[in-house]
């Protein structure tokens, strides 16, 4: 500070000191009036520099300016109280610099001691006495404030003029000086830093001078305060007349951050409109509405928190954010999720919530949900329609229409009548008209009686039907449910179905299944079946010739030496018109011999190997089952375990490690986990698969699929930050979502 403005600081409070602490002046004052000018005038003689000596100086010079009204017949002592009260405030509470350097120039201006009154002398003119101040009996002076944390009588803090955002009811409590005795009712009128205002009348009971508490504000959970951080003016009133002004900041709790710990999740099912069907802890039901999760936390902290939740259950996988304000330990709700109908978790078993602030995960809750107990009621079947539809859903030949032997999926609708309620896995029988039997899985939510659409069975190419009278049954639980015909119309005009002739290469085992609205599954037939017939590879081949060809990696090339890649290959002998006899088999390792890999039928490659026991040791393999000598030893290395061949089990799954392995990337890698998937990305014509690998620490997911002549198509890849194993692979809307297990067999989902 400057020193001639400290020096002219140090006269003036002198001069008010002086004057101030006479003897006159002081039988005029107020005794809380008196004791703030005795407490400031000592205080650089008494205490050092702090927080709570400022504190403590902002409060006395608040008494002095609120005790200026008990004056108005002097104006002096008001003139003086405001230059006294003015430098205490700039020395006093400014900083550490400007309180020492005030301390060290009164101190050569009194020395260690405060100076007593000096004698002034007397004036010659006649004594005049000065009016000494009274009160009328109904005058009502507040000379102070305070506020007070307070609930049902409790008072949790003396706030003086600070206070937490966490408080409960801010109550005023003010000190009075009146004579008057009796009720009164004071007006508090409080304005918050959002701009809301509060405006309430107390009424209390005066009986003379002394502190009197008001009614509070707030509420008693401490959460009316939450969002109003910073200054509240407070004025107060008495019939409309203003007494007194004051203000009072609100900062942050310090519990804002203060650490949580989820105890339990427990569940409730909800309706639309939140209300409570089944109370929390009772067993829930498939046919659950609306999963409501709560959690029982265990923490001091107060304020807003934002959880991200994580829903995973089934094919499905969801979030959702959710603010809850907490005040301390106990039950929070979080947001339900479901569907009014109750159709969203037919089926499902287990519902999987995980809880997160930011990206810490604080609690993985997992919900099991008993069977429906209408799950298995009668169904009967009133009438069935079927349609011939493309692979996306469109409709070729509508229900009830003529079907034709083009036809590329038959598409079963049942009406049915029925009290079930939950999934329904059907079995459905197709027989041709020579006798073949076909059958797939569909597996449909029953929500009682209605239309319900199964999946389909067919191909793209439309080559699957031939033209005739077919058989389909319809089976659930075991049971029939009634067995229909219907008729495949031919596309010529030779017989009753306008031809005999009966398409060849039809109906490939594993191209068959429609998937596009319902979960379908393949029901796996005997060996003399399993092998699958490709007329889109003969068309590719025809079509892109050496481009396909290249695209294989060798699979179709001629060669002396190819060796068998399936653990159990199957070789007929014979071939043609859809048909295939024969019941030998290759093993992996096996070296065959390639006949002819452009002319055999349905991508199948003619063969010799000295352990058949056909005609001249020759068959038909199929081109996925073999690869050349240098890409088998590339895959010996990396299936160099029988755990390992079963992460791998079938020869596509082996051909997507080979054409990892040429891409160029990698010579060579550990397999950690692999396995088979059906996924609804586009090539369900095959499982895709899935699997993790290690190359030189680094771990990393990727999914292969296969397109309509099998080659392997990557789809998508995950880096792992450790090494962990497939829990479950879904796919939505073109993501993909996975959990994993690690070492210590705990679900992880990245």
């Amino acid at each position: 500070m400057d020193k001639y403005i400290l020096q002219l600081k140090v006269k003036k409070w002198a001069e008010a000191c002086q004057f101030l602490k006479s003897e006159d002046v002081k039988n005029a004052m107020d005794p809380e009036e008196w004791s703030a000018i005795e407490i400031l005038s000592k205080k650089w003689q008494t205490t050092s520099y702090s927080q709570l000596m400022v504190d403590e100086c902002n409060e006395m010079i608040e008494v002095l300016i609120a005790c200026d009204k008990l004056h108005s017949n002097n104006r002096n002592i008001i003139t003086w109280s405001k230059e006294f009260r003015g430098i205490a405030r700039m020395m006093y509470t400014t900083d550490a610099e400007t309180f020492n350097q005030f301390k060290s120039a009164l101190k050569e201006l009194y020395g260690t001691h405060i100076p007593e009154k000096k004698k002034v002398p007397e004036k010659k003119e006649p004594k005049k006495e000065e009016p000494k101040w009274t009160i009328r009996n109904d005058e009502v002076i507040i000379t102070a404030v305070s506020f007070l944390d307070m609930c049902e009588g409790k008072v949790y803090s003396d706030m003086g003029f600070k206070v937490y955002n966490d408080a409960k009811y801010i109550t005023p409590q003010l000190t009075i000086r009146t004579n008057k005795r009796g009720n009164v009712v004071i007006k508090t009128v409080a304005i918050y830093p959002s701009g809301s205002k509060a405006d309430y009348d107390t009424e209390i009971t005066l009986n003379g001078s002394g502190t009197y508490k008001l009614d509070g504000w707030g509420n008693s959970k401490g959460t009316s305060f939450m969002n109003e951080i910073g200054v509240v003016s407070f004025e107060f009133f008495i019939g409309g007349k203003s007494l007194y002004k004051s203000s009072l900041q609100i900062s942050p709790s310090p519990r804002t951050n203060d650490a949580m710990t989820v105890v339990k999740m427990d569940f409730a099912e909800k309706d639309i409109n939140g209300k409570i069907i089944t109370p929390y802890g009772r067993r829930l039901y498939e046919t659950v509405k609306y999963i409501a999760p709560r959690i029982t936390l265990k923490t001091n902290r107060f304020g807003n928190v934002t959880f991200k939740v994580k829903v995973n259950f089934a094919e499905y996988h969801d979030e959702y954010s959710v603010n809850i304000t907490l005040n301390g330990s106990g039950d929070y709700e979080l947001l339900s999720w479901g569907n009014q109908s109750g159709t969203v978790y037919l089926g499902c078993k287990e519902v999987e919530f995980i809880v997160f602030e930011g990206d810490k995960m604080l609690y993985i809750g997992t919900l099991m949900l008993a069977e429906s107990p209408h799950a298995h009621d009668p169904i009967r079947i009133d009438k069935a329609e079927f349609a011939d539809v493309t692979y996306d859903g469109d409709i070729i030949h509508n229900y009830g229409t003529a079907l034709y032997d083009n036809m590329q999926y038959f598409k079963p609708k049942l009406h049915v009548t029925t009290t079930r309620i939950g999934m329904t896995r059907f079995t459905i029988r197709l027989i041709s008209p020579s006798g073949k039997t076909e059958e797939y899985q569909s597996s449909v939510k029953i929500i009682g009686s209605g239309a319900y659409v199964l999946g389909g069975w067919g191909s793209k190419n439309g080559n699957t039907y031939t033209a005739g009278r077919w058989v389909v049954e319809f089976i659930a639980d075991g049971r029939s449910l009634g067995r229909y015909s219907f008729i495949v119309n031919s596309t010529s005009s030779n017989n009753q179905y306008k031809t005999s002739t009966i398409k060849q290469f039809k109906t490939p085992t594993n191209n068959q299944i429609y998937n596009r609205d319902n979960k379908t599954t393949v029901i796996k037939k005997k060996k003399k079946t399993r092998w699958p017939i490709f007329m889109a590879i003969i068309i590719a081949f025809i079509w892109f010739g050496d481009t396909v060809i290249n695209m294989m990696s060798g699979l179709f090339d001629s060669a002396e030496k190819m060796y068998v890649i399936s653990d159990e290959a199957w070789v007929p002998v014979y071939i043609s018109g859809g048909e295939a006899s024969g019941d030998e088999s290759l093993k992996f390792g096996d070296e065959v011999e390639i006949i002819d890999n452009q002319n055999a039928p349905d991508g199948m490659t003619e063969i010799k190997n000295a352990n058949l026991n056909y005609v001249d040791n020759k068959g038909y393999i199929n081109k996925y089952d073999y690869t050349t000598e240098e890409n088998f030893n590339k895959l010996v290395s990396i299936l160099d375990s029988e755990e390992k061949r079963r992460m791998a089990s079938s020869s596509l799954s082996r051909q997507a490690l080979i054409s990892l392995v040429n891409s160029g990337a990698y010579s060579t890698f550990e397999l950690v986990d692999g396995e088979l998937i059906s996924l609804p990305n586009g090539y369900d014509t095959y499982d895709d698969f899935v699997f993790i690998y290690n190359d030189n620490g680094i771990y990393e997911l990727r999914v292969y699929g296969f397109d309509a002549s099998g080659n392997p198509v990557w789809l998508d890849t995950k880096h792992l930050p450790k090494r962990l194993t497939i829990g479950s692979v879904t796919y939505k809307d073109g993501t993909y979502y996975y959990s994993f297990y690690n070492s210590q067999g705990k679900k992880l989902y990245l």
